[in-house]
C-alpha cells in the first residue's frame, strides 16, 4: 500500500576491494567548464612513507592533460551536457620507491546552477522535466541488471525527460553511469520514508548521506543530493544534514 519497499537480502552486486599498504581509496573530482580540476584523492599510507601522485586526463584515448598538482587546467573542454553528454577518463597514479599503482575514474566537465528564473546548466537556462522513479521491477524486486537500469535511461530520454529524481534511496551504480553517458541529470536521494527516528536513527541517516555523496560524487549527471527524508516534517536535525552535505560537497545543490 505504499511505494517505498525496503527489500531485505542482497539485491546488488558485491565486492571486496583489496588496497595495497599506499593505495589510493577514493578520490573526488571537481571540473568546471572553465576547464579548472580539482582532485581531492583519499590516500592509504600504512608506512607513512613518501609518494608522488600524477594525474592523467584522457578524452576516449588522448592524453589531454597531465599533472602532479591537485588543481589544473584543461584547455577548452568539451561540456557535459543533456544532449551531447560528453565523459572523460582520470587515471591516477601513486607512486612511492617500492610500489606503484593505477585507478581510473570517469566525469565531465560541466556548471549548474539554480536561479530564481529557472536552472541553468553551463550557463545555459535548462526547462527541467523529470519523473520520480523506482528501481523495482516485476518479478525480481529491485534486483535489476544493468541491462535493465540502461535500458530504463534510454526510454526516459524516449520520453522527453532531462532529469529524474531517485524515490527514495540512491540507485544502482548502472544507473547512474547510464545516465552520465546518455546524459539525465538526476537527484540522488537518501534512503527513507516519512519517518524520523530517534539520535541512533538520525546517526545512521547521516551515515547515509555521506555514503551517497561519496559513492557517487564524480557523476556529472547528479545535479543535487536530496537529503531530507521523503514526506517527512520540518525538523531541527535537517540543520546538522545540510552542513554535512555541503562539507562533503559545496559546490551541489541540495533539496
Amino acid at each position: 500500500t505504499v511505494d517505498y519497499f525496503p527489500f531485505s537480502g542482497i539485491y546488488r552486486e558485491v565486492s571486496l576491494i583489496v588496497y595495497a599498504a599506499l593505495d589510493i581509496i577514493d578520490l573526488k573530482i571537481d571540473a568546471r567548464a572553465n576547464g579548472k580540476v580539482t582532485i581531492k584523492p583519499n590516500i592509504r599510507n600504512i608506512d607513512n612513507v613518501d609518494y608522488t601522485l600524477l594525474f592523467e586526463v584522457f578524452d576516449d584515448t588522448a592524453l589531454i592533460a597531465s599533472s602532479n598538482q591537485d588543481t589544473f587546467i584543461v584547455d577548452a573542454p568539451t561540456l557535459w551536457t543533456v544532449h551531447d553528454p560528453h565523459i572523460y577518463y582520470l587515471r591516477a597514479t601513486i607512486t612511492s620507491e617500492d610500489s606503484s599503482q593505477q585507478h581510473g575514474f570517469t566525469f565531465g566537465f560541466r556548471d549548474l546552477e539554480f536561479k530564481e528564473k529557472g536552472f541553468f546548466l553551463n550557463g545555459v537556462e535548462t526547462p527541467l522535466v523529470g519523473l520520480n522513479r523506482h528501481e523495482t521491477y516485476p518479478f525480481i524486486g529491485a534486483a535489476a541488471t544493468a541491462y535493465l537500469q540502461f535500458h530504463d535511461v534510454v526510454k526516459l530520454k524516449e520520453l522527453g525527460v532531462n532529469y529524474v529524481r531517485c524515490s527514495h534511496y540512491p540507485p544502482s551504480r548502472h544507473f547512474l553511469n547510464a545516465c552520465d553517458y546518455l546524459g539525465l541529470l538526476v537527484v540522488n536521494e537518501v534512503p527513507g520514508w516519512q519517518h524520523i527516528g530517534d539520535e541512533a536513527w538520525r546517526h545512521i541517516h547521516r551515515q547515509n548521506i555521506a555514503t551517497m555523496i561519496n559513492r557517487d560524487y564524480n557523476h556529472p549527471s547528479i545535479m543535487s543530493w536530496s537529503i531530507r527524508i521523503n514526506e517527512s516534517p520540518d525538523h531541527p536535525f535537517y540543520k546538522d544534514c545540510q552542513k554535512l552535505a555541503k562539507e562533503l560537497d559545496p559546490y551541489r545543490p541540495t533539496t
